[in-house]
C-alpha cells in the first residue's frame, strides 16, 4: 500500500503501517454504509490516542468530505509534529484540532459521530519495558487503562455514531480481548470485528 500524505514524527518512535491501512479500511466501510457522503461534512471525528495525527490525517485523505477533526493525545511531544503535519497537508477547509489531554479528563458527552483509535497494544507486564518512558507510553497502557478507554469511547460517541479500534489479540497472555470487551460494554453497545490489519483486529463499536 502506498503512502498518501508524508508525515513528520519523533525519531525515537515511528508510527506503523497499522494506522495507514486501518484508515483506508475504515474509509471503505463508511463508503459502503453512508449513502450520501456529502453528509460527512457535518460529522465531528475524534482520533483518540492520536500521536502525531496519522490515523485521522489518513482518513481525511480517503474521505475528503470530512471537515471537523479532533485529535486527543496525552504526550505533549507530539504537538509540534502534529502542527507541522497540518502545514504539510495544507487543507484550510478542514478543522484539525489538537487536544492535549488524557481521555479520562474529557468531560463533554456524546459529541462525535465517529471515533477512531489505535491505542497502546499492551498492558504493563505483557512485555519488556524500554528504557525510554516515551516509547513505553506509546506501546503500553501507562497513563490510563483499557477499561477507561472503552468507557471514554462510549461516553463520547453519539447514539447514532460508530467507533473503530485497532486491538491486538491477547491470547498469548491468557486473555480474551472479546470477553473483556463484552464485560466492559455490558449491553450498552455492540461490537464486531470488521477487518484484519496485519494481524491486528479492527473492531467496530456502535451504540444500541
Amino acid at each position: 500500500m502506498s503512502f498518501t500524505y508524508s508525515y513528520v514524527q519523533p525519531e525515537e518512535y515511528h508510527f506503523s503501517l497499522d494506522s495507514i491501512q486501518a484508515s483506508a479500511t475504515i474509509a471503505e466501510l463508511i463508503r459502503q454504509n453512508v449513502p450520501d457522503l456529502s453528509k460527512l461534512s457535518s460529522w465531528q471525528v475524534l482520533d483518540l490516542c492520536a500521536g502525531c495525527g496519522v490515523m485521522g490525517f489518513e482518513l481525511s485523505w480517503h474521505l475528503r468530505e470530512f471537515r471537523k477533526f479532533d485529535f486527543l493525545e496525552v504526550q505533549e511531544i507530539y504537538q509540534s509534529y502534529f502542527q507541522q503535519n497540518v502545514k504539510i497537508i495544507n487543507r484550510d477547509e478542514v478543522q484539525f484540532n489538537f487536544i492535549l489531554a488524557n481521555y479520562e479528563q474529557v468531560r463533554a458527552l456524546h459529541q462525535y459521530e465517529l471515533i477512531i483509535c489505535n491505542p497502546p497494544y499492551f498492558r504493563v507486564g505483557q512485555g519488556k519495558l524500554s528504557p525510554s518512558n516515551f516509547k513505553n507510553r506509546c506501546r503500553f497502557f501507562i497513563d490510563s487503562d483499557f477499561p477507561k478507554l472503552i468507557n471514554s469511547i462510549l461516553t463520547q460517541l453519539k447514539p447514532t455514531g460508530q467507533a473503530y479500534l485497532l486491538l491486538r489479540p491477547l491470547d498469548d497472555h491468557g486473555r480474551s480481548i472479546h470477553e473483556e470487551l463484552r464485560g466492559l460494554i455490558q449491553g450498552r453497545a455492540k461490537f464486531e470485528v470488521v477487518g484484519d490489519i496485519r494481524g491486528t483486529e479492527l473492531v467496530k463499536i456502535t451504540i444500541h
